[in-house]
Formats: C-alpha cells, sequence, structure tokens
C-alpha cells in the first residue's frame, strides 16, 4: 500500500509523464479504424464504411486500393459499404500521455485542451479544419494525428448549428463545436506487410515471391499454413499447392 501511494502520488505531481505515455492506449480504448496500407500513405488513402455482419457495429476502413481491401473484408464477415468518409491527417510534435482531469474526453472541446497541451499549433489546425466542415454542413468528421511514437484520432458527431436567433450565434460556431460528441479512434493495422512481418519478426517475410509447394499431405499442409502466415501469396507473391492425390 505504501508502494501504490507513493507512485500514485509521483503520478498526480506529472513525475510519471513517460510511464504514461506507455500506457496511454489502455486508457484511450478507442475503437479501431482498419488501415489496409502502410501508416506512411494514411494522409493519401480512401476510406469508407464497414460494418461487422454478426455484431452489427460499423468500423471506419483506409485503403489505397479498395477492391483488394473490399475482398479482404467480405472474407472476414463483413459487409463492406460503399459509403465514402472525409479523413484529416494531422502530427503532433509530442506522444500522448493520460491526463489528470476530464479524462477521457468526450468533446471537442475536452479533446482540443488536452491536445493543445500535448502540441498548440497541431491542436489550433485541428480546431479550424472541424469548423470548416461544421460550416460546410458535414454530419460526421474523423481526425487522425501522428504522434512521434503512436496514431490515434476522435470521430465527431457535429451539433447542429442553430438556423435561427441572432445572427451572430449563427456566425460563430465554435460554442457550439466545442460542445459535439466526441469518440476515441485508435489505428489496427490489416495490411499484407504488417500481418505477414508480426508473426516473424526481425525476420524477411516471404511477401511478394512465387512459392510451388508440391505435397500437401501431413508435412505439406502444415508447412502451408506457416507459409501463408510468413506473408506467402500476398503483395503481388503467389503460392500454389500441387498434389495429385485425393482424399
Amino acid at each position: 500500500l505504501d508502494r501504490a501511494i507513493e507512485v500514485a502520488k509521483r503520478a498526480i505531481n506529472g513525475e510519471l509523464e513517460d510511464d504514461l505515455v506507455e500506457e496511454f492506449f489502455a486508457y484511450w480504448s478507442g475503437d479501431p479504424v482498419f488501415a489496409d496500407l502502410p501508416l506512411s500513405k494514411i494522409s493519401s488513402a480512401n476510406a469508407f464504411l464497414c460494418r461487422h455482419t454478426e455484431t452489427e457495429r460499423t468500423f471506419l476502413v483506409l485503403t489505397d486500393n479498395e477492391e483488394r481491401t473490399r475482398e479482404k473484408l467480405t472474407a472476414s464477415m463483413f459487409d463492406a459499404g460503399t459509403e465514402a468518409v472525409d479523413v484529416q491527417v494531422f502530427t503532433a510534435k509530442r506522444s500522448p500521455g493520460v491526463r489528470r482531469s476530464s479524462w477521457p474526453p468526450t468533446t471537442v472541446g475536452e479533446f482540443l485542451s488536452w491536445q493543445g497541451e500535448l502540441d498548440t499549433e497541431s491542436a489550433r489546425r485541428i480546431r479550424q479544419s472541424l469548423q470548416k466542415l461544421m460550416r460546410d454542413g458535414r454530419k460526421y468528421a474523423v481526425t487522425l494525428i501522428q504522434s512521434p511514437t503512436s496514431w490515434y484520432g476522435i470521430l465527431t458527431k457535429f451539433n447542429r448549428v442553430p438556423q435561427e436567433g441572432a445572427l451572430s450565434a449563427r456566425l460563430n460556431i465554435l460554442p457550439t463545436l466545442l460542445r459535439s460528441q466526441i469518440w476515441p479512434l485508435s489505428i489496427t493495422r490489416i495490411d499484407d506487410e504488417y500481418l505477414a512481418s508480426r508473426n516473424i519478426p526481425n525476420r524477411t517475410s516471404l511477401t511478394g515471391i512465387r512459392i510451388a509447394l508440391i505435397g500437401c499431405g501431413t508435412i505439406g499442409s502444415y508447412l502451408a499454413d506457416l507459409m501463408i502466415r510468413a506473408g506467402a501469396g500476398l503483395g503481388g507473391g503467389e503460392l500454389a499447392l500441387i498434389d495429385p492425390e485425393l482424399f
């Protein structure tokens, strides 16, 4: 108990900032955004919504090849819809950490306040972008931020801008924007390069190679499974399974 109290006091005094950065995603718990492309290409990605057929949950998907991604989602029990979504991508100079108050943020105002503590310039650019989208009549907005160590983001559901009343209230939409609700987002990679390399860390994958496996019996079938996990047949590669026997 004494040790727990000591750690809690240090965290409250801001002495464990690095530890809180490492634990950020344990407290962010955002809905996944599926990225079927390298993270370095996210700013030029196409985005659309998909629905999981069993749970009825809706997810955002980023891709640089919609045909490939839709095939991948369909094989994984997703209904790859056609509704496109605008995604704004920003960079921040500092990695995110857990705030000691108003956490997790639930409104645009709370999020911008927290983001401003990390990086004033990125918070300003995000606010300007959200204001523009709100003026354009958008219902939702997806904002993704690349920090030095991780990606994170928010989904914003804009409150309706007053159509009646004082002109100043209709022109100054910032108070309405700051009260708009948000949901945290975190990126989950589903691109071929990542899926292959994560199973064999620090080793060369089989992505992009043409491979013929002759014999799919006890050893061959097991080997085929391992090669697929290592990236065989992905990234323009090919895995041909050859066995004339019947079973």
